[in-house]
C-alpha cells in the first residue's frame, strides 16, 4: 500500500491530526533551538499539541468505524465481512498517524521538560 492510498483511506481526519503533529514538531524545534528553561510554557504547548494529535487520531478512528457501520447496514450479508475488514483497515490510518506523531513529539518534549528539573548532582543528570 502506498503512502497516498493510506492517506486517502484515512479520509478527512488525517488533516487535523497531521497539522497538530506538525505544529507540535515545529514548536519542539523552536523550544530546542532557543534552549528553553525548565518548566517552559513552550514545552507545555508541545505536550498539548502531542496530546491533541493523539486525541484527534483516536477520534478519527471512531468516526471512520461509525461510517463503516453505517455503510454496512444495508449491504448484502455475504459482503459484510469483507467491507468491515477494509473499513477497519482504513479507520486505522488516522489512529496510527495520531499515535505516531503524538509519541514522536511528546516523548522528546516530556524529556526536555523533566531533564532540567534534576539537579546537576543527580546521577541521571550526570549521565552515570
Amino acid at each position: 500500500m502506498s503512502f497516498m492510498s493510506w492517506w486517502e483511506g484515512g479520509d478527512w481526519p488525517m488533516w487535523p491530526t497531521a497539522f497538530a503533529g506538525l505544529g507540535g514538531l515545529a514548536a519542539l524545534a523552536v523550544a530546542i533551538k532557543q534552549r528553553e528553561p525548565q518548566g517552559s510554557r513552550l514545552f507545555v504547548l508541545v505536550l498539548g499539541l502531542a496530546a491533541a494529535s493523539a486525541g484527534l487520531g483516536v477520534m478519527g478512528y471512531f468516526l471512520e468505524i461509525s461510517r463503516c457501520d453505517v455503510a454496512i447496514a444495508n449491504v448484502n450479508p455475504v459482503d459484510r465481512d469483507v467491507i468491515r475488514l477494509y473499513g477497519e483497515l482504513e479507520a486505522r490510518a488516522p489512529l496510527m498517524l495520531g499515535l505516531a506523531s503524538g509519541l514522536l513529539v511528546g516523548i522528546p518534549a516530556w524529556m526536555g521538560l523533566m531533564w532540567r528539573r534534576f539537579p546537576r548532582t543527580h546521577p541521571i543528570a550526570r549521565g552515570t
